[in-house]
């Protein structure tokens, strides 16, 4: 299949390449019959879309963008996820925060609306020395990553909406969650099964 040009502005190291296949499937038409291939500066990664292509009418101009199967390098998808995969990627850049090399945790509260109420990932009190190479000792001195999410939202303006973890919630954090009147709980990575409390507690509790 032939290709289009590749697109992109002068300067800029090293382009990075973000295929748009030329088919959109279901009855959207095909662009010239080639995929586009845009290049963008590495420390630019915003969209840079000229438009040197006919474009033909569609069903819905909305639906272009929406259904346009961008990829960049690394597999990163560029599509819109899902609120709790959404939440889940924000609780693993938090939990890259955390100092605790047996369990690395990060959390997120979303209000009813999606917006982010408070973010966090397991770690020592202010003030407080741990000595992290004691896989026990440590235990008792952590402040979790849940808690520490939660520490910066009011129940009143997160009642109803979700907990995005990295790992399940153990049953003091599960407890504090429902004080905090959050209606579900998301996590990536089983730990002890706390499934039937967070029932108990109102809570639905989801594996990502």
């Amino acid at each position: 299949m032939a290709r289009l040009p590749r697109l992109g502005w002068p300067g800029g190291d090293e382009p990075l390449i973000a295929e748009v296949a030329g088919h959109l499937g279901g009855s959207g038409p095909a662009i010239l019959g080639a995929p586009l291939v845009l290049t963008t500066p590495r420390r630019n990664l915003r969209p840079f879309l000229p438009i040197p292509f006919a474009m033909y009418a569609m069903d819905t101009w909305g639906v272009l963008f929406s259904r346009l199967p961008i990829s960049l390098p690394r597999g990163i998808p560029l599509t819109r996820p899902p609120w709790p995969e959404y939440g889940l990627l924000l609780a693993e850049a938090a939990a890259s925060r955390s100092e605790d090399p047996w369990h690395r945790v990060g959390a997120v509260v979303l209000r009813p609306d999606h917006s982010v109420a408070g973010v966090g990932y397991n770690g020592a009190p202010a003030g407080i020395e741990i000595d992290w190479a004691d896989k026990e000792e440590r235990l008792p001195l952590v402040i979790h990553a849940e808690i520490n999410a939660l520490r910066w939202a009011t129940p009143d303006e997160v009642r109803g909406g979700l907990l995005i973890s990295t790992r399940q919630p153990c049953p003091q954090c599960l407890t504090s969650i429902a004080a905090y009147q959050l209606a579900t709980v998301f996590f990536r990575d089983r730990a002890d099964d706390t499934t039937a409390l967070a029932q108990r507690l109102g809570l639905a509790m989801h594996a990502i």
